[in-house]
């Protein structure tokens, strides 16, 4: 059984940039209130995001507020979509290595290349 845990330095980057592109507030110290739920069995992986302790709902449905992609260090490109539910709260990571291996190490926000605009423009921020 997985049990969730705290973000990864390369997945908090890795939000905040997404956010930033979709316009999407995150609050000061937004990162304590999240906890990582890994829906992959690999190290670096899909995510779901817990907030304040919420429990995993993976049926819910959600849709991606931004993307990006970057090259892993094996030279493979890896595409990163950042959800929100219904209620336009933070709800997954979802990271896609396009041959399907699995994700060495998210580099640094300086590698991240944007894939689309985001889908929406009203957001609330998270609460703690």
């Amino acid at each position: 059984m997985r049990s969730n845990r705290k973000l990864f330095k390369g997945e908090i980057d890795l939000i905040e940039y997404l956010a930033a592109e979709a316009g999407y507030p995150l609050h000061k110290g937004w990162n304590e209130t999240i906890r990582a739920y890994p829906i992959t069995k690999d190290r670096i992986g899909t995510i779901a995001l817990l907030i304040n302790g919420d429990k995993v709902n993976l049926q819910q449905e959600s849709f991606d507020i931004a993307s990006c992609k970057f090259i892993d260090e094996d030279n493979v490109e890896v595409v990163a979509y950042l959800l929100v539910d219904m209620n336009k709260i933070l709800c997954e990571l979802d990271l896609w290595k396009v041959d399907d291996s699995p994700i060495i190490k998210i580099p640094s926000k300086e590698y991240f290349e944007t894939s689309a605009k985001p889908t929406i423009s009203q957001f609330s921020p998270i609460h703690s």
